[in-house]
């Protein structure tokens, strides 16, 4: 049985009203509101909830093992559940899109929130991408288990970002998150004013 768990935030003026399921992602949900954060929910944006500037990784298994961990701490999913389900997915479908990027993704059955996570790989990794270019940006997506399409159309959005080039050259100069994120808000007023 799942209990519900009901959060009141205030946080600048603003007033965040959380509704947490189990108290499996307690903690994480109330990290994210108090720290001004909310998890990716807008079709129309591209919006970050993590960002590894520099994830150090020599293969496949542990960038996926790294992430997992990351993923582990933010929302409290065992990491080898979520590492056994990456590794999966890689072997049935490669995450290399091309242009030195990767878009792993899965869906969680007790995640309330679509998240996204971006990483800047130190070393690139062979992804067997079909242009046999080695990846060194990688895009996390995790949605809840019920957003069945609406899990693909979040998954197309985010790969029609990064088949941009430039965006792809601008985010492999960026040094920190701040930076990242700048870029992120620059696409997006680029791609909403177009």
């Amino acid at each position: 049985m799942s209990e519900v768990f009901l959060f009141f935030v205030q946080k600048k003026q603003k007033k965040c009203l959380l509704f947490l399921h189990d108290s499996y992602y307690k903690k994480a949900q109330i990290r994210l509101a108090l720290k001004g954060k909310t998890m990716t929910n807008e079709m129309s944006t591209l919006n970050s909830d993590s960002i590894i500037p520099e994830l150090k990784a020599s293969n496949v298994k542990s960038v996926f093992q790294k992430l997992s961990t990351h993923v582990h701490r933010l929302i409290g999913t065992p990491e080898r559940f979520i590492l056994g389900h990456l590794l999966e997915q890689e072997k049935r479908e490669n995450s290399g899109i091309g242009n030195g990027v990767a878009i792993a993704h899965m869906r969680l059955p007790r995640l309330t929130h679509p998240m996204i996570i971006y990483s800047k790989l130190s070393q690139s990794v062979d992804f067997n991408a079909n242009d046999g270019e080695p990846v060194d940006l990688l895009c996390l997506i995790l949605s809840p288990d019920h957003e069945g399409s609406v899990h693909l159309q979040r998954l197309a959005k985010v790969t029609r970002f990064f088949r941009d080039i430039s965006f792809c050259d601008k985010l492999r100069t960026a040094t920190d998150k701040d930076e990242i994120r700048q870029i992120l808000k620059e696409i997006n007023y680029h791609k909403l004013a177009a």
